[in-house]
């Protein structure tokens, strides 16, 4: 499973002009699940189009198919995912 998330301090933020011109208007921000998820930014990201906006670096990363649940844990806006598989955690963290 893809998800998109914020590499730096400060917040997962899409530029406005990105979420107008490539139709974005579906991504709720105030979502995790949405806007962590949504298969048009993932895309937008994956093909080096510049979507973060103010204070974020949005990255795209990648969890096993196989996991069972995940969580974005965030820390001062940076964002690393916690996920899991066999019924063991693991942590991805990006930064």
């Amino acid at each position: 499973m893809k998800l998109a998330i914020n590499n730096c301090i400060g917040g997962f933020n899409v530029k406005q002009d990105i979420i107008e011109k490539y139709n974005l208007e579906d991504v709720n921000l105030w979502d995790s699940n949405d806007c962590h998820t949504n298969k048009k930014l993932i895309e937008l990201i994956e093909l080096g189009i510049d979507c973060s906006g103010d204070c974020s670096e949005l990255i795209v990363v990648e969890i096993p198919d196989e996991s069972t649940d995940y969580y974005i844990d965030a820390y001062d806006g940076a964002e690393g995912v916690l996920y899991v598989v066999d019924g063991k955690i693991h942590r991805l963290l990006m930064i």
